[in-house]
């Protein structure tokens, strides 16, 4: 799992396999780079492994397994007599 945050965003991405958890793991945020961009080193714990769906946008935001978020209510509408 990797994290990066840049005021006021929080970007947290899940793989499939395991990442190095150590100062080889960076991030850097480049605003003058097509509009913004960031660049992440993320080495693999095991070099070669194959992490699947990485192309797939829904997949690496999904959010983390175990995790159990608050429901969120919508307003409910009022219709006046």
């Amino acid at each position: 799992d990797f994290s990066f945050y840049c005021k006021p965003y929080l970007l947290n991405l899940q793989f499939e396999g395991a990442l190095q958890q150590d100062d080889s793991c960076k991030a850097q945020y480049l605003p003058d780079v097509d509009d913004g961009t960031i660049v992440a080193t993320l080495p693999k714990v095991n070099h070669g492994e194959i992490f699947p769906d990485l192309d797939l946008q829904t997949a690496l935001l999904r959010p983390m397994s175990g995790y159990v978020g608050e429901a969120v209510q919508q307003p409910s509408a009022t219709v006046a007599p």
